[in-house]
C-alpha cells in the first residue's frame, strides 16, 4: 500500500507559475488511502454512474456529434482515476487530465457552467463511492471522513482551477485564432484576393454575411494610430441587426456592411453617425461581395472629399462632386485656380467672405432671402456679394453651366485647403 499525502501543500508551493499559499492545509488518514484504493478497483461502475448523470443533467452532452459516448466515457474516465489515485499517493496532483478535459471542452465549445458542472458531478460521485465503501468495510470511521472531507475539497479546488485556466486559454486561442482569419478574409475581399465563386461564398459564410445581397463599404479614418474611427462598429451594427466585418489598419478602418433592403441605408448613415469619432466614406450600394475592392475605392474616395478634422459620414450620392474631386485631386486644383482665380487673388478678408456667401447660397438652394438669414445679413447684401463674385470669376449664376463650375470649383478648392466655406462668412 501506498503511503497516503500527509500534506501535498508543502510540496506543491515550488511548482512554477501557482500560488497556493492561502489554500488550506490538507492532510488524510491512511484509511482514506486505503478506501480510495477499494474505489479505484470498481472503477467502471463509478463510471457508468457518472456518465449517466452527465447525460441525464447537461444539454451540452446531448449532441454526440459534438461529444461521443465513447468519448465522454473516457473523459470521465481519466478524470476519476486521476482523482481517486491522487487519494492514495503523497505525490504533487497530476493535473494533466483536468487540463486536457478544459482544452478539449473549449475547442468544441462546451459552456464553462457546464464542464464545472460535470466535474461537481464526478466528484460528489466520487465522495459518495468513498463513503459507502468506508461503512461497508469499517476502515475508516466517521470521524475520520470528516476529517478527510478538507482534503477532498482541496482537491476539488485543485482540479477545477486547472481546468478553467486551461478552458479559457484555449477559448482566449481561438478567439485570437478566429480573429486572425476573419481579418484575413475580410483583406481577400477588399484586394480581390478571391479567385472564384465558390471560394467566394465560402468566405461570406465564414464571415456571415450574403455573397449576394445590398453591401456598401465604409472607410473611416483613424482618429490616432491604429485608432477606430468608428469605435465597436460590428457590435454597434449587429445589435440592429445589421451584418457586418472590419479591419483595422495603421490609418483607417474599413467595414462591408450587409444592408439587406436599399432603405436600410439612411439608418445606417444616422447609426454610424452617432458614434463617428473621424472623418468617413461609405460606397455606393453594390450587390456582389466580388465587388468589394472597387466599393473600397469609392469609400476612400468620399472619406478624402471631406475636409480634414471633420467628424461626419458621407455617402457617395451624397457628394458626387467632391468624391469626383478627390478622384483626381490634381485637375480639382486646376479647377479651382481657373475657376475662382479673380477672387483668389482678392485679400484674404474679401476673398473667404466672397466664398462663404457663394457656399450659403448653394445650401440655400439658391435664394438670396434664405441665404440671408443663414449667414446674418440683408438679402441685398447677398446679391451684392454674389454680383462682385460674378464679376471676379466671369460666370453668371443664371448660367447652369457657370453655376455647375463654380460649385465644382468650390468643393475642388475645398479639398485642396482643407478649408471649410460654410464657416467663412
Amino acid at each position: 500500500m501506498v503511503k497516503p499525502a500527509i500534506d501535498p501543500l508543502e510540496k506543491m508551493t515550488s511548482m512554477p507559475g501557482r500560488d497556493l499559499t492561502r489554500r488550506p492545509r490538507a492532510v488524510l488518514a491512511p484509511e482514506i488511502a486505503e478506501v480510495a484504493g477499494s474505489v479505484s478497483a470498481r472503477l467502471p461502475d463509478l463510471v457508468d454512474r457518472v456518465v449517466q448523470r452527465v447525460l441525464a443533467e447537461i444539454e451540452f452532452y446531448h449532441d454526440r456529434d459534438v461529444v461521443s459516448l465513447d468519448a465522454l466515457r473516457d473523459s470521465v474516465r481519466s478524470n476519476l482515476e486521476s482523482m481517486a489515485g491522487q487519494l492514495t499517493t503523497d505525490q504533487p496532483p497530476d493535473l494533466s487530465a483536468p487540463r486536457a478535459t478544459g482544452r478539449q471542452r473549449a475547442r468544441q465549445g462546451a459552456p464553462l457552467a457546464d464542464i464545472l458542472h460535470a466535474y461537481r458531478i464526478g466528484f460528489s460521485e466520487l465522495w459518495e463511492a468513498i463513503v459507502q465503501e468506508a461503512r461497508r468495510s469499517a476502515r475508516a470511521p466517521s470521524e475520520t471522513l470528516v476529517d478527510a472531507a478538507s482534503g477532498v475539497w482541496w482537491l476539488i479546488g485543485e482540479y477545477t482551477q486547472e481546468l478553467t485556466v486551461a478552458y479559457r486559454e484555449t477559448a482566449a486561442e481561438l478567439l485570437l485564432a478566429g480573429a486572425r482569419e476573419r481579418s484575413a478574409l475580410v483583406e481577400a475581399l477588399f484586394t480581390g484576393g478571391i479567385p472564384d465563386r465558390d471560394t467566394l461564398w465560402e468566405a461570406a459564410k465564414l464571415l456571415r454575411l450574403p455573397w449576394e445581397g445590398v453591401f456598401v463599404v465604409v472607410a473611416a479614418e483613424a482618429p490616432g494610430l491604429a485608432q477606430e474611427g468608428l469605435p465597436d462598429a460590428e457590435a454597434l451594427l449587429a445589435g440592429r441587426g445589421i451584418g457586418s466585418a472590419w479591419q483595422l489598419h495603421p490609418d483607417t478602418q474599413m467595414g462591408v456592411v450587409s444592408l439587406r433592403h436599399h432603405d436600410t441605408l439612411p439608418f445606417l448613415l444616422e447609426l454610424l453617425g452617432r458614434s463617428v469619432r473621424a472623418r468617413t466614406g461609405v460606397s455606393p450600394i453594390y450587390h456582389s461581395l466580388g465587388d468589394t475592392p472597387r466599393a473600397l475605392h469609392y469609400a476612400r474616395l468620399v472619406l478624402a472629399s471631406q475636409p480634414k478634422g471633420c467628424l461626419a459620414v458621407a455617402q457617395f450620392e451624397q457628394t458626387p462632386l467632391r468624391v469626383l474631386a478627390a478622384a483626381a485631386p490634381d485637375a480639382a486644383a486646376e479647377l479651382a485656380r481657373t475657376v475662382l482665380g479673380g477672387v483668389l487673388d482678392l485679400p484674404a478678408q474679401d476673398r473667404s467672405m466672397l466664398l462663404g456667401t457663394l457656399q450659403a447660397w448653394f445650401d440655400a438652394g439658391g435664394s438670396a432671402v434664405e441665404t440671408g438669414k443663414r449667414i446674418y445679413c440683408h438679402p441685398n447684401t447677398v446679391r451684392h456679394r454674389l454680383r462682385r463674385l460674378q464679376e471676379h470669376t466671369g460666370r453668371s449664376l443664371d448660367d447652369p453651366r457657370a453655376v455647375a463650375e463654380l460649385l465644382a470649383a468650390l468643393d475642388a478648392l475645398r479639398l485642396a485647403q482643407g478649408t471649410d466655406w460654410s464657416s467663412a462668412r
